[in-house]
């Protein structure tokens, strides 16, 4: 986890404001703001996409296919190269590691 995705985590779940967990970390409030209303960078925007067809297959497939089904079945939709994550098993993230097949 980055820093700049933990300070708002914490207000979220704990609510710790901002301007508290920047001073505690040791990171410029105007740092923050900045990271936080930036563009999302390509490789975000495809994990963006991922995760929204990840989210798709699981509930087209009512929530009874794991990783390696999902894993199979992005391939064969329209994912070029995605890796099943195979170490967290009970995680069902999917990474990209290529853009999606044209």
């Amino acid at each position: 986890m980055s820093v700049a995705r933990f300070i708002p985590d914490q207000r979220t779940m704990y609510r710790v404001p901002h301007t508290l967990t920047c001073l505690l970390l040791g990171v410029s409030l105007s740092w923050f703001y900045k990271w936080i209303t930036r563009t999302p960078t390509p490789s975000e925007q495809r994990r963006g996409r991922l995760d929204a067809a990840v989210a798709a297959a699981f509930k087209k497939a009512r929530g009874l296919h794991g990783s390696p089904r999902l894993h199979v079945d992005l391939r064969e939709a329209v994912w070029a190269r995605v890796s099943c994550l195979t170490d967290r098993p009970p995680d069902l993230r999917i990474l990209a590691v290529s853009s999606m097949a044209t």
